[in-house]
């Protein structure tokens, strides 16, 4: 029974994986804004003088999530300094702030986290899993998405050791100016909640 859900997970996410396009083009995504755990509203636009943005879809109760976040930390105190900006986005109206803000405090994260209860961003993007990450460029073009690293197979299977480690180097080409070589892999997570008023049925 387990094993059939997991197969039935991972198809419905290559199915929408071949419905979107890595490298296609977000010229909305400036106008969208949204809750920081502060409680201000963040326009995405405010990205636009970044060397590149990175967004990452999680959840606080989703274990892949909470697992990821060290090396997300790390790759933020690498990134940073160079002109990348990082922001963790809680896709639902499930987690209030206070909800966010106490994840990011037990797991020390070190970049903004951002609630988008209206799936606006996350629709935007094309996310459906968490984690996933986003990596855009200052035209707001999508140049890397998909899995941090390939530290699971599949979901409740881990990797004896870490390979592939694809943000990393997807960040690493985009600083240099280069083409990212793997645009796009397959994330391996939790999938996103659906609204609480389909959930219900409404």
């Amino acid at each position: 029974m387990y094993r059939m859900l997991l197969l039935c997970m991972m198809m419905v996410v290559c199915a929408v994986q071949q419905l979107r396009g890595a490298g296609r083009d977000t010229t909305s995504f400036a106008g969208i804004r949204l809750k920081t755990t502060a409680g201000r509203m963040m326009s995405m636009g405010t990205v636009r003088d970044a060397k590149a943005a990175v967004f990452v879809l999680l959840a606080p109760e989703c274990p892949i999530s909470q697992q990821c976040t060290g090396e997300l930390n790390r790759l933020a105190v690498e990134y940073t300094k160079i002109g990348v900006v990082f922001y963790g986005v809680f896709p639902g109206d499930y987690y209030s702030v206070e909800e966010v803000a106490e994840f990011g405090k037990k797991y020390q994260v070190n970049f903004p986290l951002l609630v988008d209860d209206a799936y606006t961003l996350t629709n935007n993007l094309g996310g459906i899993v968490t984690p996933e990450v986003f990596v855009l460029n200052s035209r707001f073009a999508i140049v890397y998405s998909g899995a941090i690293d390939n530290a699971y197979l599949e979901l409740g299977r881990k990797s004896a050791r870490v390979t592939g480690h694809y943000l990393a180097d997807a960040l690493a080409a985009v600083v240099k100016g280069s083409v990212v070589t793997v645009p796009r892999t397959r994330p391996i997570g939790c999938l996103v909640e659906q609204p609480k008023a389909m959930a219900n049925g409404k």
